[in-house]
């Protein structure tokens, strides 16, 4: 329970403006709640409620109808406006999500639905605070509004904690051809084929270099733009000098008088010239291995212990 704690003795110590780091996209919820409704550590029904509330807004216009894949039946409703949704949750941790009036998109079953499965892996959501049990929840029209309420079971927080690792950066460069008309895979092999020549003994000092055809052509093309695809050649490097122009670009430009009928890149290099890249991936910690704290100004700063109740999870 420590994003949401930290953010309880935060509002409890009258500090209305918290100031926080890269948490659970829904703490700020929870702990929002959790202070406003003067709730326990150990109310985790309501606490998993919440969760889920906050994961229902978190992502803003996903519970309203961006990023929906019925997003064609809105057209009527409004594209341009799609309006962001609002989190009522009363001291019983029942949970009503509305939307700001006169704005396009809807709140529907549906859409929240399709949020509430955003980044979903299983049907028990983890979260540092509490696990909420998600096959259990269930969402309901209540009024003539359009309006929807959810409440689903609970569960004891894990006994570990994600965490996100951001790796030391390489250098990343690409260059971008066009592919027209007919024999697009016949076209990219040449193009690979010449520019994997051109590289040469040079390919040792990159740690990837790859090529993609993205896109595809329409049947029968009518114009230049249905009948053209992208074709991508990206490479990394640990020394931003390995992907200089003298290497890449001109490894990728040299071929084009030996190249397939109609060859022609994109005259625009600002991605050709290299830039750092950074790899991110997560993992799991105990949580006592991570100090959270509160810092007041001008007070002394609050230790956040982990919570003492945790369940493992063999299944998921």
């Amino acid at each position: 329970m420590r994003y949401t704690h930290c953010g309880y003795r935060s509002h409890e110590q009258f500090k209305y403006i918290v100031i926080c780091g890269r948490v659970s996209d829904a703490s700020p919820v929870i702990g929002a709640a959790y202070w406003w409704h003067e709730w326990q550590r150990s109310d985790l029904d309501k606490l998993a409620n919440a969760f889920v509330a906050g994961h229902l807004s978190e992502c803003s216009s996903y519970s309203t109808g961006g990023n929906y894949t019925g997003f064609k039946d809105l057209e009527c409703l409004g594209w341009d406006n799609i309006g962001y949704p609002i989190v009522e949750i009363s001291r019983p941790g029942d949970v009503v999500i509305t939307k700001n009036k006169g704005s396009g998109g809807e709140v529907s079953v549906n859409t929240l639905t399709s949020q509430c499965l955003y980044e979903i892996q299983g049907p028990r959501y983890f979260n540092s605070d509490v696990t909420a049990v998600l096959d259990h929840i269930s969402f309901e029209h209540i009024s003539g509004t359009p309006r929807r309420s959810q409440r689903g079971q609970r569960c004891a927080s894990t006994p570990t904690t994600k965490v996100g690792i951001t790796v030391k950066p390489i250098h990343q460069a690409e260059m971008h051809w066009f592919l027209t008309g007919l024999d697009i895979p016949a076209k990219a092999r040449m193009l690979e084929q010449l520019i994997r020549a051109q590289v040469g003994s040079h390919i040792e000092e990159l740690v990837h270099l790859s090529f993609q055809v993205i896109g595809s052509c329409a049947e029968n093309p009518t114009t230049q733009n249905a009948a053209t695809v992208d074709f991508r050649a990206i490479a990394q490097a640990r020394r931003a000098d390995d992907l200089g122009p003298a290497k890449l670009v001109r490894s990728c430009i040299d071929p084009i008088m030996c190249a397939y009928p109609g060859g022609s890149f994109n005259l625009d290099l600002r991605q050709a010239f290299p830039k750092e890249v950074f790899d991110y991936f997560v993992t799991i910690l105990p949580p006592f291995a991570i100090q959270h704290k509160v810092h007041l100004a001008a007070e002394a700063a609050i230790d956040m212990p982990p919570p003492s109740d945790t369940k493992i999870w063999l299944d998921q």
